[in-house]
């Protein structure tokens, strides 16, 4: 008996091939990224899993018309569907409230003390990031000369001073007061951040935290859940690419800080 590829109840709108095409593009644009834009390799990451998603619908999509293993891959397709939806509603929803938290707070102005959270040194260099929030701290501590800075971060793989310590040098030498300037070297990611930073601040103070805009909204969230009810301080996040890299990496950090606080 001759075989009827399926096609559901109606028609597929979309043919498996041009899942392929996109799979493939996915799969160059994943190269392309690793090669050539090193500082974008989560957005690398992210398009090699885009890729092996839409190969995998694919190879589905043609094992049903083919009339193999149709039940496992009709399952297999639907729970796709399903999880790409959810995925890309939760999506939205996570990143209006990112972008709605990466603002500066009116209330952030005569703060006792600011919170200024680490990134990458480059040797002893501070990277891009971590030199746009040094240039809005500066411009912060200078607007408001009595708050002091907690400076926090550690000392990662090839760097060879610590994040906190690569700050206080750049704030020294823009005429930042040193007296004004605290040191945490402890802290290896956000939590500790704020965490560590934290204990080295007096009960009551007014405080507020200063990072990237699309970091903000994460730092909010752990302050709260640390005990603390904080001010932001926005710092621009430069380049457009690594705006939309770490944009979308945020919705990820923020279901990773979700499930660290739930269990």
């Amino acid at each position: 008996m001759e075989h009827i590829p399926y096609r559901g109840r109606r028609e597929e709108a979309i043919k498996p091939s041009l899942f392929l095409g996109f799979g493939l593009a996915f799969l160059l644009l994943a190269a392309a990224l690793f090669l050539f834009a090193p500082l974008l390799g989560f957005l690398a990451a992210l398009c090699g899993c885009a890729s092996a998603a839409c190969l995998v619908y694919y190879a589905l999509r043609r094992a049903v018309d083919a009339g193999l293993f149709i039940g496992p891959a009709k399952a297999l397709i639907w729970i796709m569907r399903v999880a790409f939806v959810a995925g890309l509603v939760s999506f939205i929803a996570v990143e209006c409230f990112v972008i709605s938290g990466g603002h500066t707070d009116a209330e952030a102005r005569g703060a006792d003390y600011l919170i200024v959270l680490g990134c990458g040194v480059d040797g002893e260099t501070p990277s891009l990031m971590l030199q746009s929030r040094i240039d809005a701290a500066e411009e912060f501590l200078k607007a408001n000369p009595y708050t002091v800075a907690v400076l926090s971060g550690c000392q990662g793989p090839g760097e060879d001073i610590s994040e906190a310590e690569a700050m206080r040098r750049a704030l020294s030498g823009r005429g930042i007061d040193g007296e004004h300037l605290l040191l945490e070297q402890d802290s290896r990611n956000t939590i500790e951040n704020i965490r560590n930073s934290l204990a080295l601040i007096p009960e009551g103070s007014r405080v507020a935290v200063l990072s990237n805009d699309f970091h903000l909204c994460r730092a909010r969230l752990i302050a709260r859940n640390e005990g603390a009810d904080v001010s932001a301080v926005s710092a621009v996040t430069p380049r457009a690419d690594l705006a939309l890299c770490y944009y979308i990496r945020e919705y990820f950090s923020l279901a990773k800080v979700f499930f660290t606080y739930l269990f």
